[in-house]
């Protein structure tokens, strides 16, 4: 495949109409396959993808390997890969990903993204919504709500936005030492239906959907937000037909709270890798190779 010169590019959407995010097409697809778990994987300090088998999930259905060219191509609106090792991460040192893409189709434009599903120290998942704070959104509730509440109480929310879908995250900590936040509900998000400034000078909220917590009055909530839900390290890129591109990317550190490219998540301890297709049409054509995941002297 061609190479292009080394660039990050920012995580962008499928810009054609009637697809969904890879969030939304990712709940759909967890739903579909029985992916192996996360205690079989081996964790490892370096990773290359060179045979189906470095793969979680690969699908012989809709997937060919070429051993000669050591390269795979997948066809279909969606797909999502998997990498079958896990990667140990440490802040301290620099982790390049990167991979050569083609878009084979010979008129269906497609999406592409190279980056990694993050793990905690206890290998449970980390997807956006759990570091991805609103800014200014720390309050309280001023009243006590249930599992069932949609309409909550709380002393400030004059920063929050009405008629946008958000995720009410609980038991907050205003230095975000409680990130990632597991307690949150609704994984897709819900609308804010209204806010309402009471005479007390406290706020009603109104969600679509029951909030799905308990909490007493003065307990501590925060509104998340939601991107692409995993970290496009080595970025994303709109593939015309027949286009070539070579993705890559550079990790290094650790921030206090959302999911940026280039560091890794609140209580991010491992990586895996991830290739993500999504077009408008069945008939997409997607070629990769050269997957790799490796540190690098950054001195």
């Amino acid at each position: 495949m061609e190479k292009l010169s080394y660039f990050i590019l920012l995580c962008g959407l499928v810009t054609a109409g009637g697809c969904l995010s890879p969030a939304q097409e990712e709940e759909n697809y967890l739903e579909n396959f029985n992916v192996v778990t996360i205690k079989e994987d081996t964790e490892k300090e370096r990773i290359e993808i060179k045979t189906p088998t470095d793969w979680q999930n690969w699908n012989p259905k809709t997937g060919i390997y070429r051993e000669t060219d050591a390269d795979f191509e997948v066809e279909g609106k969606s797909v999502s890969l998997y990498g079958k090792d896990l990667l140990k991460i440490d802040p301290a040192k620099t982790i390049c990903i990167s991979a050569n893409f083609k878009n084979l189709s010979s008129q269906a434009d497609a999406n592409v993204y190279l980056g990694f599903r993050l793990y905690d120290q206890d290998k449970k998942e980390i997807r956006d919504w759990n570091v991805c704070v609103i800014p200014d959104s720390d309050t309280v509730l001023s009243r006590k709500c249930s599992p069932e509440s949609t309409t909550i109480y709380v002393r400030d929310a004059s920063r929050w936005p009405e008629q946008s879908k958000v995720h009410l995250a609980f038991f907050t900590a205003t230095d975000y030492s409680d990130l990632p936040n597991a307690n949150i509900k609704h994984s897709a998000g819900q609308i804010i239906q209204s806010i309402t400034k009471l005479t007390d000078h406290n706020y009603a909220v109104e969600f679509a959907n029951p909030v799905g917590f308990a909490g007493d009055a003065a307990t501590p909530v925060r509104l998340h937000k939601q991107g692409g839900a995993y970290m496009y390290a080595g970025g994303s890129k709109l593939l015309k037909s027949q286009e070539s591109i070579s993705l890559s990317g550079c990790v290094k550190g650790q921030v206090e709270k959302d999911m940026p490219q280039n560091a890794w998540c609140p209580g991010a301890a491992y990586a895996r890798v991830i290739v993500l297709v999504r077009s408008n049409s069945e008939d997409c054509k997607i070629q990769f190779d050269s997957i790799k995941v490796e540190e690098v002297d950054s001195k």
